[in-house]
C-alpha cells in the first residue's frame, strides 16, 4: 500500500479484542502475563459481520485488528508461544484469518496491530531474552502471505525510544533493522507505522502517528488541539466505546452511559479528515464478542 492509498482511506476503524477483554478488575490496559488463557471465552459467537457493517456504513476504508497486545496472547495459533488461541476455549480457530477474510469480502483495507512488548515472554526469556528473534518469528507467522494474503497496514506498538524511556523495549532491545527486514520480506507492500510518539522526520517506520490524548490534546471534544507538525500524519485516537476512560478494550457489555461518549470522537472525524488527517477510531466488542446495541445504532445512524 502506498502513502497515497493509505491516506485515501481517510477513516480506519480498529477493534481491540483479546485476553485483556476478559478481566474482572478494571485493569492496566497492558494486561497481565499471569492471566489464564482459559479466560478468553466469548459467551456468544463473535459478531464480526455487524462490526464490519458499522465500519462500512461510516465510510471507513480500512479496518484493523489487535492480533497481540502487551500481555502476549495471540489471536492466531502461534507456534512460538503457548499463550495463543489454540490453548483457549476457541481452540482450532484463527481469528486473524477470520478477520482478514471478512475484510476482503467487505472490500476494505486490512490492518494488523502487533505489540512488540510481550509481558509473558519477559517471564520465560531469562535475564537476557532474545526479543529480536522472538519478534521476528512472531511477525513471520502473522504476516505469512500464504495464510493471510496481502496485509495493507502493520501497526507496531510497545516499542521504541519513548517506550525505552519508561523501562520498555527500545530499538536496541529489539533490533529495528531485523524487524523491518522481516516485514519487507513477508509483506513487501505493507505500510508500517510505529507508535513511538515521534513527531519530527525522519521517523521509524513509514509514517508517524499522533496518539491522542497521550501526544497532546485533552480528552474532551477539541477540534484545534493538534499542532501543525502533526498535520497529515496518521491520527490515532485513544477512544473506546466506553467513553472518556482512555481504555482500548471494552471489559464489559454494558451500554454507554451517555451517547456523547461515542459520538464526540465521531464529530472530531469531520474535522480531522477535512484537514488532511487519517482518522482512526476504536470501537471494540465486549466479552460476549458483540458490539453493544446502542453502539451499533449510533454507528449505523449517526451519518
Amino acid at each position: 500500500m502506498t502513502p497515497e492509498e493509505f491516506t485515501s482511506c481517510k477513516t480506519w476503524i480498529s477493534m481491540h479484542y483479546g485476553l485483556e477483554t476478559f478481566t474482572s478488575v478494571v485493569p492496566v490496559e497492558g494486561g497481565s502475563a499471569s492471566q489464564p488463557v482459559s479466560e478468553f471465552a466469548p459467551t456468544d459467537e463473535l459478531d464480526w459481520e455487524s462490526w464490519f457493517d458499522s465500519a462500512k456504513k461510516i465510510g471507513a476504508g480500512g479496518v484493523m485488528l489487535t492480533t497481540k497486545f502487551h500481555s502476549g496472547f495471540t489471536l492466531w495459533p502461534s507456534t512460538r508461544t503457548i499463550r495463543n488461541i489454540d490453548h483457549s476455549p476457541l481452540a482450532g480457530r484463527d481469528l486473524v484469518a477470520e478477520f482478514v477474510r471478512l475484510a476482503r469480502i467487505y472490500d476494505m483495507r486490512v490492518g494488523l496491530y502487533y505489540s512488540v512488548e510481550d509481558l509473558y515472554f519477559r517471564t520465560i526469556g531469562g535475564a537476557f531474552p532474545d526479543f529480536t528473534g522472538y519478534t521476528v518469528d512472531m511477525l513471520h507467522e502473522v504476516l505469512d502471505r500464504s495464510t493471510y494474503g496481502e496485509i495493507d497496514l502493520l501497526f507496531l506498538d510497545g516499542w521504541g525510544a519513548s517506550w525505552e524511556a519508561f523501562g520498555g523495549l527500545g530499538y536496541n532491545d529489539v533490533n529495528y533493522d531485523a524487524v523491518m527486514a522481516e516485514v519487507r520480506a513477508s509483506q513487501p507492500n505493507c505500510f508500517v507505522t510505529i507508535n513511538d510518539h515521534e513527531k519530527v522526520a525522519p521517523v521509524h517506520g513509514d509514517w508517524s502517528l499522533w496518539e491522542r490524548p497521550v501526544d497532546g490534546g485533552n480528552i474532551t471534544p477539541n477540534f484545534t488541539a493538534f499542532p501543525a507538525a502533526a498535520l497529515h500524519d496518521p491520527l490515532h485516537l485513544d477512544y473506546g466505546v466506553d467513553g472518556y476512560t482512555g481504555r482500548w478494550f471494552k471489559h464489559d457489555d454494558s451500554e454507554l452511559e451517555t451517547p456523547i461518549d461515542a459520538i464526540s470522537p465521531l464529530l472530531r472525524r469531520f474535522y480531522h479528515i477535512n484537514n488532511g488527517y487519517v482518522w482512526f477510531g476504536n470501537y471494540s466488542a465486549g466479552p460476549t464478542g458483540k458490539l453493544t446495541s446502542d453502539t451499533k445504532v449510533m454507528l449505523d445512524e449517526f451519518w
